[in-house]
């Protein structure tokens, strides 16, 4: 059986929309560093650091991966320059940060992406921190999704190659 990295990366490769995602699509090798953090963090045996990069899957009964959601964890954390520069965050930054959820095709409209999205949503209500995603604005379906579970635009900002987006947040 391929490590859970590797399957999460070629779960992640069959989607057109995450192609474009800001950044690429991560590495099998950071995937499964993600995927580790996330048993460490859940242990308690972390190191403190201001940013963390956790990832939380679901298998199905044969134990492949179907769904990914991949959080940054904020701790009193200094912007980094493209955040000051081009999202406009200047003080310390305390907040889960959602960063890419998907879903193999033959699992859409089964929740898994709501399950997935909890996952990110408790961790950030266990920090009692706030949970936030950066999202272009055509991604309308994403919009939506985010809307059931009351996480709404909290203000427009554009990149470097002027792509519109959202910073969307849900408080605690």
């Amino acid at each position: 059986m391929k490590d859970l990295g590797e399957q999460v990366r070629i779960l992640a490769l069959s989607h057109e929309e995450i192609k474009d995602f800001i950044g690429g699509i991560p590495h099998t090798s950071e995937l499964s560093r993600e995927i580790q953090n996330t048993q460490r963090f859940l242990k308690g045996n972390i190191p403190e650091r201001q940013r963390i990069r956790l990832g939380f899957y679901l298998r199905n009964q044969s134990k492949q991966v179907i769904g990914y959601h991949s959080i940054t964890l904020l701790n009193s954390a200094n912007p980094t320059q493209y955040e000051r520069e081009n999202i406009g965050l200047e003080n310390p930054l305390t907040y889960v940060q959602g960063k890419l959820i998907f879903v193999h095709p033959s699992y859409w409209g089964t929740k898994v992406s709501r399950r997935l999205l909890e996952q990110g949503l408790h961790l950030s209500q266990k920090q009692s921190t706030d949970w936030v995603a950066d999202l272009m604005q055509t991604n309308k379906r994403a919009l939506k999704f985010l809307a059931k579970h009351g996480i709404f635009p909290e203000f427009e900002w554009t990149t470097p190659n002027q792509t519109k987006m959202w910073r969307v947040k849900k408080c605690q």
